[in-house]
């Protein structure tokens, strides 16, 4: 069954930095969880600052995403912040 066998989880990748993010999302919150090249695998993630962003891209070693505050009136804002996920 080809539709059981699809990834439905979008994966993001840094091409500066040569890494792969796997974007997940809960409560409301964005976490990107890297990518062993490896072997795979998936160890620390890193939960982005604000609730129900959208866009989410990475590039350098940042996540960039598009934000509107929760108090304003359709205003949106592009927000970058520094990806952490050293354990």
């Amino acid at each position: 069954n080809r539709e059981k066998k699809n990834w439905k989880q979008p994966i993001l990748k840094d091409k500066e930095e040569k890494k792969l993010y796997a974007l997940f999302l809960k409560n409301g919150y964005y976490y990107l969880k890297p990518i062993s090249l490896k072997d795979g695998s998936t160890l620390v993630s890193f939960k982005l600052r604000y609730k129900y962003v959208e866009n989410v891209k990475i590039e350098n070693g940042y996540a960039y995403y598009i934000y509107r505050p929760y108090e304003s009136a359709q205003k949106k804002f592009l927000y970058r912040e520094v990806i952490e996920t050293k354990p």
